[in-house]
């Protein structure tokens, strides 16, 4: 070997020219011919043989898996789509690419929304490069959670698989249900499968660190079944009946939802069922020549309002539903037959169409003059009573003839009055029903007799029933904007109201148990009201009284007009107080619910609440737990006075 230093150090000039030689002969350029460099090797894809490439899989609900290899980088992602024929000519239905990236973060496998898989290896750098102790960071991480997009090196990221979605019907979050990816190299795909025969042909590639794909996807051909569409029907019972007629507005209030629809759909292939409906098909497509259904939407009820209508007024209209599978097929028959176990018995048949009526209250109506009209609403026992009454038992048309002048003297006109007398004035006899209550925008409730009041059984008879159905017309009528006074000797017990739900809360605002009577069986105690909030006191008008109707001062041989069976009203949620009792003996001779005796309950009636008022949002109630007819003229004329107040109602 040849030493450099050796040969800097000698003076041989054999060496020094050797040194020389070496020197001037060095070159230090580039080869003439460097050869190439070695190029991108493409990634390899290849998918799984389940189904086998060619058959016919069980549902269109096909799982596939697939993997990725690069022999000079790593796999960041894959693209994927699909082809559907529905026979040998059809050119195919070709889905869009999605890509999802080779990576899993925080249990979220993630698709990026772009076309370009050159941008992918940036998106992808980014998540494999995360500080391992910290990861993603709390606001990403919450928005993968919630199924919303993050951006990451300019392109949109969101979760196959988030822990909730916006539902797109209600604007509301909903659990997120079968997500067709749990990692990047599977995916649970649902396939168009209309037609009789569905060829399917998938594909997929891997994309490398340099963002280029394979020369040739992995592809997949299989057949996929018919699907038969799902059974839809409206469920009985909890649809209008097509003999109601039901009130309507052109928008949900706090009182009025809208008309209730509850509807179902049956496959039993299907992991989910979405619903869409709409009201009168025909008058849409003459009107806009459309049909308006609403979005689809897993909810199994519907609540429509007169803005679902082509004509917000139109008083006959059919509601249609129908149902779709996740496998996208829609029932356009809308007929389900339904066989009993019993298989003597016949087959039902339901369908997904029901007629109805509505109602908008003209008294809301803004093509029309608006006035204030009054509807009189006389429940009395002694309205089948013939000939003129007495005082004490008055006729129905007495009674109208009380409240009929107390108005007038408010300064309204007989013109502005209606009086319907139940169980005597027509249809049937019966009570009035929503297309003539939608008439006014104030109804008086009056029942103020019952029958034989002298009697000392326990269970003393009723007067008209205020049953089930005639509380729902009333309930509706103030849920849409009504306005209503009631009162009525022992309105307020179940044998002359029966408490068949909320109506004692939602419209009278009293509660529905734990009223009292006000006497025991044999004494009489009520001898007027005590006022509140602005209310006049009142007192028992003793030209109307009973001779029999006397209570007795407890010490004492005197003896008083007073009345019995007065019960107490306790108000319930925004409902005040307006009236309380007022006692003959400041004290209580009371009854506790055992067999009948009497027992002396101090101070248990004394300013206790008898009257309610509700002034509320979409519609005003006063309960008077109190007869006014036996009340005093005058005192009733003030009272009805700061009724009409209260509500803001004027001649």
């Amino acid at each position: 070997m040849i030493n450099l230093k050796h040969i800097l150090s000698t003076k041989n000039p054999i060496h020094l020219l050797l040194l020389l030689g070496i020197i001037f002969s060095w070159d230090c350029s580039n080869p003439k011919n460097p050869g190439s460099p070695h190029g991108n090797q493409l990634p390899i894809t290849r998918v799984s043989n389940v189904p086998k490439d060619g058959d016919t899989s069980q549902s269109p609900r096909v799982t596939l898996n697939w993997v990725g290899d690069d022999p000079d980088g790593y796999v960041v992602g894959f693209k994927y789509r699909w082809v559907t024929k529905h026979s040998q000519d059809d050119p195919g239905i070709f889905e869009d690419y999605k890509t999802i990236l080779n990576i899993i973060i925080k249990k979220f496998a993630l698709l990026a929304i772009t076309e370009n898989e050159k941008l992918v290896p940036s998106v992808y750098k980014f998540f494999a490069t995360l500080p391992p102790d910290e990861g993603l960071d709390k606001q990403r991480t919450d928005s993968l959670a919630r199924g919303d997009t993050i951006t990451i090196a300019g392109v949109r990221v969101y979760a196959s698989n988030p822990d909730s979605i916006r539902a797109q019907s209600t604007g509301l979050r909903v659990k997120a249900d079968f997500p067709p990816h749990t990692n990047p190299n599977s995916g649970t795909f649902i396939f168009n499968s209309e037609a009789k025969w569905n060829n399917q042909t998938f594909e997929v590639t891997a994309i490398d660190n340099l963002g280029e794909i394979s020369r040739i996807p992995a592809r997949l051909s299989f057949v996929t079944p018919k699907v038969n569409a799902p059974k839809t029907f409206l469920v009985y019972g909890l649809c209008p009946n097509i003999k109601d007629t039901l009130f309507v507005l052109g928008r949900t209030t706090p009182t009025f939802s809208g008309i209730r629809f509850v509807f179902k759909g049956i496959d039993p292939n299907s992991r989910t069922i979405e619903y869409r409906w709409v009201c009168d098909t025909a008058q849409w497509r003459a009107k806009v020549d459309s049909i308006p259904w609403s979005p689809w939407s897993t909810s199994e009820e519907a609540y429509v309002t007169a803005s679902h209508f082509p004509d917000s007024i139109a008083t006959s209209h059919t509601f249609y539903v129908q149902a779709r599978n996740e496998f996208k097929v829609i029932d356009t028959v809308g007929w389900y037959q339904r066989y009993h176990p019993d298989t003597t018995r016949p087959p039902e048949f339901d369908s997904a169409y029901c007629k109805f009526n509505t109602v908008y209250p003209p008294f809301l109506r803004s093509d029309l003059p608006q006035e204030n009209k009054i509807l009189f609403i006389n429940a009395s026992w002694t309205n089948s009573i013939k000939g003129s009454g007495t005082p004490w038992l008055p006729s129905a048309a007495m009674l109208d003839s009380f409240y009929k002048n107390i108005f007038i003297g408010l300064g309204f006109s007989e013109s502005q009055m209606k009086f319907w007398t139940v169980d005597v004035d027509p249809p049937n006899g019966s009570f009035p029903g929503n297309n003539e209550i939608g008439k006014y925008n104030l109804v008086l409730y009056y029942s103020e007799t019952v029958k034989d009041p002298l009697k000392d059984e326990m269970n003393y008879p009723p007067y008209v029933d205020f049953n089930e159905s005639r509380q729902r017309i009333i309930r509706d009528y103030c849920y849409v904007g009504g306005k209503a006074i009631f009162t009525g000797w022992c309105l307020s017990t179940n044998l002359n109201a029966p408490n068949t739900g909320s109506f004692y809360e939602r419209v009278w605002h009293i509660k529905s148990e734990g009223n009292y009577r006000s006497d025991p069986i044999l004494y009489s105690e009520f001898i007027g009201a005590n006022g509140l909030h602005g209310y006049p006191g009142l007192n028992l008008d003793t030209t109307k009284m009973n001779s029999a109707w006397l209570g007795k001062i407890i010490g004492t041989e005197t003896s008083r007009y007073a009345l019995r069976h007065i019960w107490l009203n306790y108000p319930v949620g925004f409902g005040e107080i307006i009236h309380t009792f007022k006692s003959l003996n400041n004290g209580i001779i009371g009854y506790d619910g055992r067999p009948p005796r009497p027992i002396i309950l101090e101070d248990t009636f004394i300013k206790r609440p008898l009257s309610v008022r509700y002034l509320g949002v979409t519609f005003d109630a006063v309960f008077f737990g109190i007869p006014l007819y036996y009340m005093e003229r005058q005192s009733v004329y003030s009272t009805i006075e700061k009724v009409l107040q209260d509500f803001d109602y004027k001649k």
